[in-house]
């Protein structure tokens, strides 16, 4: 039986104010290798499952009012 890891975040302004509808990219760390995308819902909250421990990084695209790249993580593992 294979596991699964889970990253969970929520993207926020340079406020701190959670800012939802966000495209949030995961990174494989060190080869720069996209893994794949999901939105952050309206709270920017944001889930991604892996199946494996990394690590990563994400980068988070504001699509309001155009796509516009407002942040990235640190190097992140998954728990």
């Amino acid at each position: 039986m294979q596991a699964f890891w889970q990253i969970i975040g929520v993207t926020r302004d340079n406020a701190g104010v959670p800012l939802g509808n966000c495209q949030v990219d995961l990174f494989l760390h060190g080869a720069n290798t996209y893994v794949q995308s999901t939105v952050s819902d309206l709270g920017g909250n944001y889930l991604f499952v892996v199946p494996t421990n990394g690590p990563y990084y994400v980068r988070v695209t504001d699509q309001q009012p155009t796509p516009t790249i407002v942040g990235s993580s640190l190097v992140i593992s998954p728990t």
